[in-house]
């Protein structure tokens, strides 16, 4: 690590936990790299890369040519056609009642709405939660989260 990554690393938030003090620069398949060029087996597989490893050949092209024709297409300003597309394909999947999808951008909106429909659904206003379990950090998932108390320390009750 240089002088600059490490004097510079003290300047970010620390609401995130780590398991590590390293530099990751390069991820291929199950590896990462770190920025002294040392190689590990990556066990934690990444949030991103759960199903296919580290830049996978196949997402790498998908993501370059999304690249080449919109970077960002918000869905509460309009559609766009990959949108579309994917819920053509879910719609078939869906179980038999079900016949709408919802698109977040983070598993902590994810969460928080399915919170939400519940409570709807319901009428009821409790929600279970795992011991152990990590939700996000946004307020709402927030004071689901009993993973590490760094994550609701300071903060208080919703």
């Amino acid at each position: 690590m240089t002088a600059f990554q490490n004097a510079t690393k003290s300047h970010i938030a620390k609401g995130v936990g780590r398991l590590a003090d390293l530099v990751f620069t390069r991820g291929q398949g199950s590896y990462v790299e770190t920025s002294c060029g040392k190689r590990f087996l990556d066990f934690t597989t990444g949030i991103g890369v759960v199903n296919t490893g580290h830049s996978h050949p196949r997402v790498v092209a998908a993501a370059k040519e999304q690249l080449d024709n919109i970077v960002h297409s918000q869905v509460n300003i309009g559609y766009h056609d990959k949108m579309l597309e994917l819920t053509e394909m879910l719609l078939p999947n869906l179980p038999e009642g079900l016949d709408t999808i919802f698109y977040g951008t983070t598993g902590a909106e994810a969460v928080e709405n399915a919170v939400k429909m519940a409570r709807a659904f319901t009428g009821k206003h409790a929600v279970v939660v795992f011991r152990g379990g990590y939700h996000g950090r946004t307020f709402g998932t927030m004071a689901m989260t009993t993973s590490s108390r760094i994550y609701r320390q300071k903060f208080g009750a919703l």
